[in-house]
């Protein structure tokens, strides 16, 4: 009868950990705002902006000529950022000493028309992003971002809006998860109510 309780016991665990490791992660809803731009001759123009689930780089960690804002609707500044100019790109070169020998060397070119893509965390209250040249103060560009945010809300009606920090709902991994426990815990006390009784 002990080998009986003990190896039921041990399966009990065994399937608690198994439940744990297939239940620790919630379901990710992490979503971000894509907008590819382009500047030509000192203007920007907009090529397309849309939302997806992604997770975006951190843009409050780089230095640059522009300045990025995040808006609500009622003009509101969510987040503030610098942004690189995208006609002065960093390169590698190869260059020559006298005596002919190679080494590689950093470079910096400027093109007039380039273009480049800005990703942003998705927040729930975000409705607009605007872009200034830091130097001269002047807006640049306007963006709204309510149009690809209504496509995607209405491409996936059932998805959580803003971030997701609430937990999913009850799945099968979970489910066992709390089986296993209660089982271990009643299989426990049974455990200790045999042993008092000798």
């Amino acid at each position: 009868m002990k080998k009986i309780v003990l190896i039921t016991l041990l399966l009990l665990i065994h399937l608690q950990g198994v439940g744990l490791t297939s239940a620790a992660e919630p379901a990710d809803y992490s979503k971000i705002i894509i907008m590819n731009l382009n500047i030509s001759q000192g203007k920007i123009t907009e090529k397309s902006v849309e939302m997806a689930y992604g997770h975006a780089p951190n843009p409050g960690h780089q230095s640059g000529d522009f300045k990025g804002l995040v808006k609500t609707s009622s003009g509101s500044t969510i987040r503030e950022f610098d942004i690189w100019d995208a006609r002065y790109q960093l390169g590698d070169v190869l260059e020559y000493n006298n005596d002919s020998s190679i080494y590689l060397a950093g470079c910096l070119t400027y093109t007039d028309n380039a273009d480049f893509t800005l990703i942003l965390p998705y927040q729930e209250e975000q409705t607009n992003f605007e872009l200034y040249d830091k130097k001269s103060g002047a807006l640049l560009k306007s963006i709204n971002l309510a149009p690809a945010i209504s496509q995607f809300q209405s491409s996936y009606p059932k998805e959580p809006k803003g971030f997701s920090f609430s937990l999913p709902p009850m799945d099968q991994p979970r489910i066992y998860l709390i089986t296993g426990i209660v089982l271990s815990l009643l299989l426990a006390v049974m455990i200790l109510f045999m042993m008092k009784k000798k």
